[in-house]
């Protein structure tokens, strides 16, 4: 299948997540690409999207028909007139956005992932390769690359970091001052910063 053949969704990034454009493929969930122009971002999410195919075939897994090419004509006029499309900042956890209950966990185990995904792709590893190296069946490998991670743990996540030799710190911080106003305890953060 072309990558070309799926309709692209583009706009615009907020300042806050770095500027630019991302380029999203409704038909093949969690593939993205991003630039600085709409143009580069197209053609980052072509790239994407053809990795992405390529994954699920390897796999196995069953591959989505692109919408027909009127329904794909319509959705890049729409897309690319952005005159009428409102434009919200984000919060910069797009799991927050959406709504999500687990959306800062969400976006620790998103940001693992993709850690995971970039050292697999720079070792040239197949998945099964990847599978065995991290103690996982395959097809659960294969759904955490495509963003897939519920039922995966943070946890094992990790451990699948010092599997592919990364060294794994956790900082446990003191709580941040309170005003004297402020008597209610408020629940730290997590984040994830890569060395």
């Amino acid at each position: 299948m072309n990558p070309k053949d799926y309709p692209v969704e583009i706009r615009p990034l907020a300042a806050e997540d770095g500027g630019g454009w991302l380029a999203t493929f409704h038909d093949l969930p969690g593939c993205m690409g991003d630039g600085e122009t709409p143009e580069a971002a197209v053609a980052d999410g072509y790239e994407a999207a053809q990795a992405w195919l390529s994954v699920a075939a390897e796999c196995g897994d069953p591959i989505p028909m692109p919408c027909t090419r009127g329904e794909s004509d319509r959705l890049t006029e729409h897309v690319m007139n952005t005159t009428d499309i409102p434009i919200e900042t984000s919060s910069g956890n797009v799991y927050e956005d959406l709504g999500m209950a687990d959306a800062a966990e969400m976006l620790v185990k998103a940001k693992l992932a993709s850690k995971i995904a970039d050292i697999i792709k720079r070792k040239n590893l197949t998945q099964q390769q990847a599978a065995d190296l991290l103690a996982m069946p395959q097809p659960k490998v294969s759904m955490m690359l495509r963003g897939q991670f519920r039922g995966i743990s943070e946890s094992k996540m990790l451990d699948c970091l010092a599997h592919l030799g990364r060294d794994i710190d956790i900082v446990v911080k003191p709580e941040r001052r309170r005003t004297k106003a402020d008597k209610a305890i408020t629940a730290g953060r997590v984040n994830v910063v890569f060395a």
